[in-house]
This record gives structure tokens, sequence and C-alpha cells, in this order.
């Protein structure tokens, strides 16, 4: 490895965010898996956190970029325990849903350590995990986005770092 190179692995690990996380709840979808996983590498993201609707599924095999090598990917066995470990860690939980008293997520406070749930594509979010989480917040969608939870974690990003 040449010296530039170590260097810039060493800036990249340092503006990694363990205190950033994704939760996903019942996404089945591999592709949307791996498109969560590469943004959340990209955002800084260690860990995501993961409730499958069937335990045959997991992250795609090919997960491009390398985020399957550097993203961990936790599975729970149910919503509850996802929160409870979520929880323990201090982390607040934010959840992707379009309800009325949702915010921006502009308006997020990202800065504190935060766990963002995103629910299946058709099906979005649960009201169990609507109920069981601290707060909701929304994208504003201008047009067909193929990945708007990266919206949320470049944000958070900008929120606790200078580029």
């Amino acid at each position: 490895m040449t010296p530039a190179r170590l260097v810039k692995l060493k800036a990249v690990l340092n503006r990694r965010q363990p205190d950033l996380s994704v939760l996903l709840a019942n996404v089945h979808k591999p592709r949307n898996l791996s498109a969560i996983l590469r943004t959340g590498h990209a955002g800084g993201v260690l860990q995501v956190h993961a409730v499958w609707p069937d335990p045959r599924y997991g992250p795609h095999r090919h997960t491009s970029g390398g985020a399957g090598k550097w993203v961990k990917v936790r599975t729970h066995a149910n919503l509850a325990a996802a929160f409870e470990h979520l929880t323990s860690e201090g982390l607040q939980i934010l959840a992707a849903s379009l309800t009325s008293n949702a915010l921006d997520f502009r308006r997020v406070d990202y800065t504190r350590p935060t766990a963002v749930v995103f629910g299946a594509e058709l099906t979005g979010i649960s009201h169990e995990t609507m109920k069981r989480a601290n707060e909701a917040f929304f994208v504003p969608m201008m047009g067909i986005v193929l990945c708007p939870g990266g919206f949320d974690r470049f944000r958070a990003t900008q929120s606790r770092h200078t580029f």
C-alpha cells in the first residue's frame, strides 16, 4: 500500500459514525437492502440492524462497492429485540414515515446518537414500529428516487462533519 493510499484510508476510517445506525424493518428485497448498505457505507454507518420477514432473507451476496465488507448486518429475532438493543445503546430511533406528524428530514437533530428505521417498499413502517420510535421523519419527494434513505444519511453526515 502506498503512503498516500494509507493516509486516505485512515481519513475515511476516522470519519465513520459509530453512533449512526439503520434498522431495516421487514425489508425483503435483496437489492433494496444492498442499496441501503451502500448508502449507509457512504455515510459512515458501521452497522445495519435488521428484522427479516423470513429467516432466509439477508444481504445480497454481491453488494457492490465492498459495503458488505465494511458494514456489519446484525439480525434481530423481532422488532422488540431490535428496539431494545438500539435503546440500550442510547440511540434515538427515527422511523421513515409519511405520517402527518413526521418531521422533514432536514429538521432532525442528527448530532444525537441516532438509528433510522426503514420499512418494506410497499408496506412501509408498521404500527408497532411507529409506536416504538421516538419520532417519525420523511424525505420530501420531487420525483422518483431510487433510494431516498440515502438522503437522511447524507444529512446526518453533513450535520456532524465539515467537508
